[in-house]
């Protein structure tokens, strides 16, 4: 989730911090076993070429923010690259130094990023 660099060990640390002092709605909502098994198979789907999909994604022209971590290891960021290549309206992020718990390391950024997209 985190690199072993400094920076991002730093970064997941303050995460952590500010994790401990929430005060609203402390406990995640529950998550079903189905529910987890629906995104395990969508997630072991999306490695896997099938470039007969790709050709429906030009379809979509609403906008499409694609976030991710230039060193995520579950969803690596060839793969945002690709997806961002072929929506013909998106707007791509990569967080440097960061693997899949940018959201959560650059909480602030992403934030502001998300409300900047959905503000436009």
């Amino acid at each position: 989730m985190f690199k072993h660099t400094a920076s991002s060990q730093a970064a997941g640390k303050e995460f952590l911090q500010r994790l401990g002092q929430r005060t609203t709605d402390p406990d995640d909502a529950p998550s079903s076993l189905a529910t987890r098994d629906r995104q395990l198979t969508a997630w072991s789907k999306w490695g896997i070429p099938d470039k007969s999909k790709f050709v429906r994604l030009h379809a979509l022209f609403q906008p499409a923010l694609v976030a991710d971590g230039e060193s995520d290891i579950l969803m690596p960021a060839k793969n945002s690259h690709l997806l961002a290549k072929h929506l013909p309206n998106a707007q791509l992020h990569i967080y440097p130094d960061v693997g899949h718990g940018f959201p959560y390391q650059y909480a602030v950024q992403f934030g502001t990023e998300v409300n900047t997209f959905l503000d436009r």
